[in-house]
């Protein structure tokens, strides 16, 4: 796992040589994520913990070559102001 150049996007890459596309299970928890993969030798198992809140709706994920590479954009909280009334 990485962040961009800008902290704004995580890149989540893992390896999986040998598994069928179709056979992949990426799933995001609200502090982590699971992945469940069927090769022809095994089964491949994870799960891992966030380094913050992402959107996982806005996820985009690509396997190519035995390599599954996810992008998702952190959470970016904007700052709320409130105005005081001063008496």
């Amino acid at each position: 796992m990485f962040n961009d150049e800008n902290c704004e996007t995580l890149n989540i890459q893992v390896d999986l040589p040998g598994v069928i596309k179709d056979s992949i299970n990426f799933t995001f928890l609200e502090k982590g994520f699971y992945i469940i993969a069927k090769a022809q030798k095994g089964i491949f198992k994870g799960s891992f913990a966030l380094p913050g809140p992402v959107i996982a709706e806005k996820a985009l994920a690509e396997y190519s070559n035995g390599l599954l590479s996810v992008n998702v954009p952190y959470m970016l909280e904007q700052a709320k102001s409130f105005k005081v009334r001063i008496d």
